[in-house]
């Protein structure tokens, strides 16, 4: 014959871990048990709706503060937030819609001073591919613009000389904004208030693609230096230093 007893319904509880070993349920140490249960079940559950709250959020905050590549070239990953940016039509994106110029408009984030340097470096391309548009003028004060690779600096000798002239300097400026209508930083030979001459250090020309003011502090446009010669008949220089 078995032996075996038919197990209680204590037996039960026991085995499912709500009873001590003789199968009492309802003593102190089991309330104690059961509270502390409970409140580890409270602490699970805030922590799922915690992690619930950060996956709703988070995508929004990535987009809105993780560093992400501006050109794309040579970038990173992520996306862009700048580059959806809706920035206002500026006069020389405006004179390169008008001259049908195929161009890619290249936001970064202007830092003061910072110059091709800095533009070179957030669009993750070669400083020598961009171009930095200067206003000079000769003794007689009268304006030209010059445009040179952004790590080559004018040999203002070399380029007095070319010109015939005694001497030039740069405008101050105040003087820059009166001809062009831009201000420092955000200087363009498209569309300028005045139309100056233009003189192009000649290597440029022979570059695949350029990144160039495109009239505002933080945007270039990247265009072939082709389109460039087409719209501003420039004459060569190589007065680079």
């Amino acid at each position: 014959m078995d032996d075996r007893k038919e197990p209680t319904p204590q037996s039960f509880f026991c085995e499912a871990g709500t009873g001590d070993s003789n199968g009492e349920v309802d003593g102190p140490g089991d309330r104690r048990g059961f509270r502390e249960r409970k409140n580890k079940k409270e602490e699970i559950e805030e922590k799922e709706a915690g992690r619930a709250e950060v996956s709703r959020d988070g995508p929004l905050a990535t987009k809105l503060f993780s560093p992400s590549p501006l050109a794309g070239e040579g970038g990173g990953e992520g996306e862009n937030i700048l580059s959806k940016e809706k920035f206002p039509v500026t006069n020389a994106i405006r004179f390169l819609r008008e001259h049908q110029v195929e161009f890619i408009e290249r936001p970064y984030r202007y830092e003061e001073k910072g110059g091709t340097e800095v533009a070179a470096k957030a669009l993750g391309v070669d400083e020598h591919l961009t171009v930095k548009t200067l206003v000079m003028e000769d003794e007689k004060k009268f304006p030209i613009i010059v445009l040179m690779h952004g790590d080559k600096e004018v040999s203002t000798r070399e380029l007095a000389r070319a010109l015939g002239v005694k001497s030039i300097t740069p405008c101050s400026s105040e003087t820059a904004f009166k001809h062009t209508g831009y201000m420092v930083g955000g200087i363009s030979p498209f569309g300028t208030k005045k139309q100056l001459p233009v003189y192009i250090e000649e290597t440029i020309l022979s570059l695949p693609r350029t990144f160039i003011n495109a009239g505002r502090r933080g945007l270039l446009c990247e265009m072939s230096p082709m389109d460039m010669v087409r719209v501003l008949n420039p004459i060569t220089v190589r007065v680079a230093r």
